[in-house]
């Protein structure tokens, strides 16, 4: 029999993907996500004041939506690879919300990925790996980690606006937008491809609740052609697969 395994096997494309911090704050718990809140207001109530020297050189050259996205992901990501109690138990220190979280992204070395939100530096064709993925999103995915309207742990700078304003900053492609419907379309085709060739494929995909990229799998039970199994285990994304099957 084969059989294919997918540790981050994410095929759905989604615009407006804010399901992304639900799901954070899912993970992270009611008492958590209203420390993170509490902090993202207080960093970005600072922002006239200097904070983004607070977090490190890198830190201080990102605009100030840059930053934003930034400290967004680094407290999400904290969650999704993790990190999860060690980030809840400095935000829920106290009340002085700025320093505890200094404090962490220093712990931690979130800071020294600071530069990988710089719009500015992706837009140089030398600018690494993100150069690539922001190209797969502005064109194909989306996935566009934008504010939840309710409830949300990321500021609500980081919209549909920012995110089309940076595929024009990092490309310089006017009215850039990706073409979400077309993709799944070929998906669903590519799939279809893979099914013929191998009529017993038994796909097992992990899905911990950490994981914000459970959402953009393939969540349908398969078919007796194809049959799939859903493995639900509470852990973070892409948790490495070591036993036997």
């Amino acid at each position: 029999m084969q059989g294919s395994l997918a540790a981050s096997g994410v095929v759905n494309s989604i615009l407006l993907f804010d399901a992304f911090d639900t799901q954070v704050s899912t993970a992270a718990g009611p008492v958590c996500t209203a420390a993170l809140q509490a902090t993202t207001q207080a960093i970005e109530a600072a922002l006239p004041n200097g904070v983004k020297q607070q977090f490190g050189a890198a830190a201080a050259q990102l605009s100030d939506d840059d930053f934003m996205y930034f400290i967004a992901d680094s407290m999400a990501e904290s969650v999704q690879y993790g990190n999860r109690l060690m980030l809840c138990q400095y935000v829920t220190a106290g009340t002085d919300y700025i320093t505890q979280y200094v404090n962490f992204t220093s712990v931690t070395g979130a800071s020294s990925g600071a530069a990988d939100y710089n719009t500015a530096l992706i837009a140089n064709p030398q600018g690494g790996d993100d150069r690539s993925w922001w190209w797969q999103t502005c064109t194909e995915f989306g996935w566009f980690q934008v504010a939840p309207a309710k409830n949300s742990i990321r500021s609500a700078r980081i919209n549909l606006a920012y995110h089309l304003n940076a595929c024009y900053i990092i490309f310089g492609v006017d009215g850039m937008m990706p073409d979400v419907n077309g993709t799944n379309i070929t998906a669903v085709l590519i799939s279809r491809v893979v099914i013929s060739f191998s009529q017993m494929a038994v796909k097992i995909r992990g899905s911990g609740h950490q994981s914000v990229y459970r959402l953009v799998r393939k969540n349908r039970p398969g078919s007796p052609i194809v049959p799939s199994v859903l493995i639900v285990l509470s852990c973070i994304h892409r948790l490495r697969m070591m036993h036997r099957l």
